[in-house]
């Protein structure tokens, strides 16, 4: 018969080791996994965010214009979509110390993890001052190994999930200090409200977590409603700051105004059934991948999820899932009100991302769960807890050696899992590699892969591999057209291939293809002119960069081709035009200069 459970109350115990052994037993852990990323390459959009960043090539210098806009401006021409000044800043920095050596940016993710990791054990510790100090030690120990994080950890654009994870966890402990009363309340409030300001400049979703903090202090400190809601009040303030800055700097610019199918799923739907359907069948990928993290990729858009009914197994499993977990928590809150917290801050920190109010950009992503699977894993370590140990008192260790064995098993089982997918990001190839193999019948990651082999096909010398290289961009690009035939990207990209190796025909038909799903794609419509125009069809070249134009009448390309082919035509005047306009925004070059000069010298004649 167990033991009756020792009341709540808070851990008078001597701890079994140090806090600064445990920290040494995280970093040590961590270097295990993620050491060898010392070695990695940039990958995906670490170039976009960093090397072909003009405001990060500013060094600390860039700063305030990292407040000032977008964060993507540079790349799409508009302020689009995202604010996260905090990390653009850090790349600022990073920046003016390192250059482009992708090696120390590796080393900062892994610093962060670490620092993150001791944060989390500090705030763990607060939140359960009853349970022996080894069972919050636990808790982080799977967090670092779960192989869910490894893309986060590996990948230096999710530096802003980091600074997010990081700063909102050291809100949440100073917000938990000052409603202690251990030190100074007004101190302890403006540095919660300060690092949950950086937080929220670091990622947007970080503003769900403004949830967290009086949900703590009601549900596990047990604090007077009113002095939580008091305290709650700068950290609502920092909400309104940030809305402010950021509607400063980028106003009304929202994802969705760009995304399509290929980026969300939900854009596929037709009903609401559908749609709520599909909603609850990517929510199941939230607490598979949980408990199974295989297989992981950095991309499961379109056709690896695709849209799904109520007549699918998914949707269900997720909605009687999240019914099961917030039954719990609501079961929980009186008699384990810590277990019942965790999962009500797992279940509330994906919501941002899990297509509920609003389309995300992006289908799923493993980054999603970065932060809010702590509140998963805390609440399964609670429960195994309150089944295993016969008091809080009693250590993780102390459960005999089936418990300790299956534990040591796990974590090295989860070490392996996440050492061998943090590989997975050692270069481009290897991600792009590892995305196919992993999600096959995703066109994002077919379209990848034969984009890579594409680049790799331009800079190739020798014939032979040329013609390999050349042989597996067209096998991967016309497989992610196959499997979402309107992507536009795929389409223009096996164009230019055909294009490259003479398959004129093939071209034109991926061009045409390509400006089908999008008229206004300019590179598209200019390529196909230059096809038209190499082919003696002056007049179809003309009708290209003609539409070209209209859809962006400042691209340089396109008033040097449409000058040229006005001119082919016997259109002077227009040619004149175009020629005169180009000069007077800065797209003048020699090409157009020189139709001007024939034109103006013929005209004098």
């Amino acid at each position: 018969m167990a033991k009756p459970r020792k009341a709540p109350g808070t851990n008078t115990s001597k701890p079994a080791f140090s806090n600064g052994i445990a920290y040494a037993l995280f970093t040590v852990l961590i270097l295990v996994i993620y050491g060898a990323s010392f070695r990695y390459g940039f990958t995906l959009d670490d170039e976009l965010f960093i090397g072909n960043n003009p405001v990060v090539k500013q060094g600390i210098g860039g700063i305030p214009e990292a407040f000032s806009q977008g964060s993507m401006t540079h790349f799409k021409g508009s302020n689009f979509q995202i604010y996260r000044p905090t990390v653009i800043s850090a790349f600022c920095l990073q920046y003016g110390l390192f250059r482009l050596n992708p090696g120390s940016y590796h080393f900062i993710n892994v610093l962060l993890y670490i620092l993150l990791s001791v944060v989390m054990l500090r705030v763990l510790r607060r939140l359960l001052p009853q349970l022996h100090p080894g069972w919050p030690v636990l808790i982080v120990l799977l967090y670092i190994v779960h192989p869910i994080h490894t893309e986060v950890v590996a990948s230096i654009k999710s530096q802003d999930e980091l600074f997010a994870a990081l700063f909102n966890l050291a809100a949440l402990g100073f917000f938990l200090r000052a409603l202690s009363g251990t030190s100074s309340e007004r101190r302890d409030l403006g540095l919660s409200t300060l690092c949950f300001l950086f937080a929220l400049f670091a990622k947007e979703s970080s503003a769900a977590f403004l949830a967290v903090f009086p949900l703590a202090g009601i549900v596990v400190l047990r604090s007077p409603l009113k002095h939580v809601a008091r305290a709650s009040l700068p950290l609502l303030a920092a909400v309104l700051v940030f809305v402010l800055a950021r509607q400063a700097a980028i106003g009304d610019v929202f994802q969705e105004n760009e995304t399509t199918i290929l980026e969300n799923v939900l854009y596929g739907t037709d009903t609401p059934s559908e749609r709520w359907a599909t909603t609850f069948g990517i929510a199941w990928l939230y607490l598979k991948m949980m408990l199974w993290p295989h297989p992981l990729s950095w991309d499961y858009s379109f056709s690896q999820i695709q849209p799904m009914s109520w007549s699918d197994t998914q949707p269900w499993l997720a909605l009687c899932g999240f019914l099961i977990l917030l039954v719990l928590a609501g079961m929980w809150l009186k008699r384990a009100p810590a277990s019942g917290f965790f999962l009500l801050f797992f279940c509330g920190l994906i919501v941002p991302t899990a297509n509920v109010f609003f389309y995300n950009g992006t289908t799923f992503a493993d980054r999603f769960l970065f932060l809010p699977s702590l509140g998963f894993i805390a609440a399964a370590v609670l429960l195994a807890q309150r089944s295993l140990a016969s008091n809080d008192q009693q250590p993780p260790q102390a459960l005999g050696m089936p418990v300790i064995g299956t534990l040591a098993i796990v974590l090295l089982l989860c070490t392996g899992a996440s050492m061998s997918r943090a590989s997975d990001w050692t270069d481009d190839f290897a991600v792009f590699s590892s995305g196919v193999a992993h999600a096959p019948m995703s066109s994002r990651t077919q379209a990848g892969l034969g984009t890579l082999y594409m680049n790799r096909a331009e800079a190739e010398r020798d014939p032979a591999q040329r013609r390999k290289y050349v042989d597996s961009a067209v096998t991967h690009l016309e497989e992610s057209i196959r499997l979402l035939p309107g992507n536009t990207n795929a389409l223009f990209k096996v164009g230019l291939i055909y294009s490259m190796t003479g398959e004129t025909n093939k071209a034109i038909d991926r061009y045409r293809r390509s400006i089908s799903s999008r008229p206004d794609y300019v590179m598209a419509l200019n390529n196909l002119g230059a096809v038209y125009a190499s082919l003696g069809l002056s007049d179809s070249a003309y009708v290209c960069f003609k539409q070209s134009y209209l859809v962006d009448s400042s691209n340089g390309m396109t008033l040097t081709n449409l000058c040229i082919v006005s001119n082919l035509l016997g259109k002077r005047d227009e040619a004149l035009k175009v020629a005169e306009y180009a000069e007077r925004i800065g797209q003048g070059n020699e090409k157009t200069r020189g139709v001007r000069d024939v034109i103006l010298q013929s005209t004098a004649r």
